[in-house]
């Protein structure tokens, strides 16, 4: 540095500078020695004259692409190389090969983790992959390969095709073209079994190909996607991506209401006296409590700004902050708070914590602070999980109102690099502040989706639709772009860790929306098979190559060939001390039931299948309307009648269909999550997991697979006897929760539903005792 130019603490106090980094001056009084240096006007311009090459360079590049493609285009009858595209996509690892069945290919066994790893394209030698004038796309240890013929035997004719096989095997898969004026033929064969499909262009080859390789379990890799070189999807296709995905939005968020409303505490008919309770005592313990167990599952509030500001701050008495959120506390189902306060009073705190809050509020209610933003955030919380919904709603109104006016205060910078050079205590206040935004939003999420379940129930939902907030709303308002949770200082190392894990699983949510992106289809079989599939290899890459070793089970996904005492022993290895990994599995597994739930009818199993008669009595008119909002949407330039006749034809389900692999697998999940809620009910982890979001779920995916086995095979059959056997084991579990909780009445009228599913409609499903009481059987599934 020059030293004629000093920098700004000895030019402010007009000091000599010695130019040095730090300055002699600076390094003695130990002050922060920042030099600033103004740019030159020719500086200036030699920058921007910078950025106009490099605009310029683009263009040219781009230029230069755009003459290569039409060049090639030029070429009268030259064929479409279809390796470039192939070559060039990315395909996913998956720890093991889908278990997804194909009805026309013999598929090798199951491969495990200890297979050796496929080889690419991108693993391969520039000798194989141009053997003989085949580009080599992928192989496998099972014999099973993919290749593109390039050649090109001279200049008036051309031909390419591309190929599945395996060596010393009759499985293959052919797509040819040849300079003649001919459509494209894709020829599929197994055996004596051949389809041959004439194909019109080369957009519609590769779509097909995409459908066929994607179900062939043929390499330990993913197939690629090839949507980006597919034609633009027919407006049938456009309809049922459209409507498939709000299913799956309406399944996901109403298990999520009806998973809260199951740890709602009732009225204690014999109130006790709040007036005796020794209030610091008991709030610090329970405060204590709530940051070490519920806390961390959620990462609702900053700790350390919370107890700094709200709890330990010299006043006479807590904040209404603290009041508020300790009356949110007394409705977690958690060990820990019980340990504080018996369950039976748990509803008598929480109300005397929730009046406590609002006798703090009376002369403070006009206040624009972040203390009160907080308390009405919680008291929202609070009255929503009472079941006390509209003013729950009031109170996330104000709560809204008053985010607004402090939004200002509290931005967080952009950058998760500049987050330490911010004030501590800054930036402990904004994420308090953010964080307590996300507790708004899902106690928002939550009234509105009551509510319309309420509506629903009562037929009222055309009638209160203004006073509801739309799915595709409340998606934006929870997984927006701009939802993200981040470590600060003065969180926790373990804090640190839980939301490292979050964002892990944010990443997977995302990742598993922008799968019903990728692909087309004209039917709903067709298209949920499809779903089900990629959302399985998508998974199945995130917990085997995303996710940190620390934060996943060492057992593979979907596996449920371990008998249950392996199963345990693999998991105290696991999770004894780190109960991260059940998290992250959990989710998983939650969020394929999610997906199954939205597409595995839910009618009874006497309902007709299938039958145009049966569709086309039950057009209700709202059925109607939706379709015709639809059409619009979609730009469909036939007439209404012609829509709703293909919509219905494409909607229609046999449940023959269905046997494949979205039962079978959602059959094994629910076997995975019944043995972790077993290993969770039966340890003792450092924090509470009990999830009655899966045992909801799993519960009605049973009934649903039962029903379709029920239909199909007319009756009784091994599959519905050890059906029985989950139902029975789930039930048991939900009965020793209730249990422990006898206050819950939700919880109550739970294993109520359940002694009446399986005194009625399950009592079709004759149980299946077998010696050893373990569920690997069911894989014959």
């Amino acid at each position: 540095m020059s030293k004629r130019v000093p920098c700004n603490e000895c030019r402010e106090h007009k000091r000599g500078c010695s130019g040095d980094t730090p300055c002699q001056r600076c390094q003695r009084f130990n002050l922060k020695c920042v030099y600033t240096i103004n740019k030159s006007p020719k500086d200036e311009e030699y920058i921007r004259e910078l950025a106009v090459r490099q605009q310029l360079e683009t263009l040219r590049e781009q230029v230069s692409t755009m003459e290569k493609e039409l060049d090639f285009l030029r070429i009268p009858q030259s064929r479409i190389a279809l390796g470039s595209p192939l070559s060039k996509s990315s395909s996913l690892s998956a720890d093991n090969t889908s278990t997804t069945n194909h009805s026309l290919f013999s598929s090798p066994p199951l491969y495990t983790e200890h297979d050796s790893p496929s080889t690419t394209s991108s693993d391969l030698s520039d000798d194989q992959h141009h053997d003989n004038g085949r580009h080599l796309i992928a192989q496998n240890n099972k014999g099973y390969v993919v290749t593109v013929d390039s050649t090109i035997p001279s200049s008036s004719s051309s031909s390419s095709s591309i190929g599945v096989t395996k060596k010393n095997n009759n499985t293959s898969l052919t797509a040819s073209s040849s300079s003649e004026p001919v459509d494209w033929t894709m020829t599929v064969s197994n055996g004596n079994l051949v389809i041959q499909t004439n194909i019109r262009n080369h957009n519609e080859l590769f779509t097909s190909l995409q459908k066929m390789v994607s179900t062939l379990e043929f390499q330990d890799k993913v197939p690629a996607i090839f949507s980006n070189n597919s034609s633009e999807p027919d407006p049938i296709g456009k309809a049922l991506r459209f409507l498939l995905w709000k299913r799956y939005g309406k399944s996901r968020y109403k298990s999520m209401a009806r998973s809260h409303r199951l740890v709602l505490m009732a009225a204690n008919n014999s109130k006790s006296n709040i007036n005796t309770i020794d209030g610091s005592m008991v709030t610090l313990q329970l405060l204590n409590a709530y940051f070490n167990c519920q806390h961390l599952l959620s990462i609702q509030v900053h700790r350390l700004t919370f107890l700094t500001q709200f709890v330990y701050e010299e006043r006479a008495e807590f904040s209404p902050a603290a009041m508020a959120l300790c009356a949110v506390i007394c409705m977690q189902p958690c060990r820990h708070v019980q340990m504080v306060i018996p369950s039976e009073q748990l509803t008598d705190y929480g109300l005397y914590y929730a009046e406590r809050a609002q006798e703090m509020l009376d002369d403070r209610f006009d206040e624009i602070s972040l203390e009160i933003f907080i308390t009405y955030t919680f008291l929202s919380l609070y009255k929503m999980r009472m079941s006390q919904v509209e003013e729950g709603i009031r109170y996330a109104d104000i709560a809204e109102r008053i985010s607004h006016l402090l939004e200002k205060e509290h931005e967080l910078p952009t950058n998760d690099q500049d987050v330490a050079q911010w004030d501590t205590e800054y930036m402990g206040k904004a994420s308090l502040f953010h964080r307590a935004i996300q507790a708004l939003i899902r106690a928002r999420m939550l009234g509105h989706i009551i509510l319309h379940n309420e509506a629903e129930e009562q037929h009222e939902v055309e009638k209160k639709r203004r006073q509801l907030m739309d799915y595709a709303q409340l998606h934006a308002k929870v997984h927006g772009e701009n939802i993200k949770i981040r470590a600060v200082a003065g969180d926790s190392d373990e804090e640190e860790r839980y939301i490292r894990a979050y964002l892990h699983m944010q990443n997977l949510r995302l990742e598993a929306h922008k799968v019903v992106q990728s692909f087309q289809s004209n039917d709903v079989i067709n298209f949920v098979g499809m779903f089900g599939h990629q959302l399985e290899m998508v998974m199945r890459y995130w917990y085997k190559e995303i996710l940190p070793s620390d934060f996943r089970l060492s057992a593979p996904l979907f596996d449920a060939s371990l008998t249950e005492k392996e199963y345990f022993d693999l998991l105290d290895g696991d999770c004894l001390g780190n109960p991260i990994p059940l998290i992250t599995t959990m989710r998983v597994y939650g969020e394929y039931l999610i997906m199954a739930k939205s597409y595995l009818p839910s009618a009874p199993a006497s309902t007709t299948y299938g039958s145009r008669q049966h569709m086309d009595d039950n057009k209700k008119p709202h059925q109607i309307e939706k379709l015709l909002t639809l059409r619009k949407q979609i730009d469909f330039e036939g007439t209404d009648e012609e829509f709703i006749q293909m919509m219905f034809s494409a909607l229609r389900v046999n449940p023959k269909d269905l046997r494949g692999s979205l039962a079978d697998i959602s059959v094994r999940t629910i076997i995975c999550i019944l043995r972790i809620l077993r290993y969770i009910q039966q340890r003792t982890l450092p924090i509470c997991l009990h999830n009655p979001l899966l045992v909801n779920d799993s519960w009605e995916i049973l009934k649903r697979v039962g029903r379709i086995y029920l239909f199909e095979d007319k009756g009784p059959t091994n599959e519905t006897m050890r059906l029985r056997e989950l139902f029975e084991s789930f039930y048991d579990l939900t009965r020793q929760t209730a249990a422990k909780q006898p206050y819950d009445e939700e919880l109550g009228a739970k294993v109520k539903m359940m002694e009446e599913d399986l005194s009625g409609e399950l009592s079709l499903f004759v149980p299946y005792h077998a010696k050893d009481p373990d569920f690997s059987y069911y894989l014959n599934i």
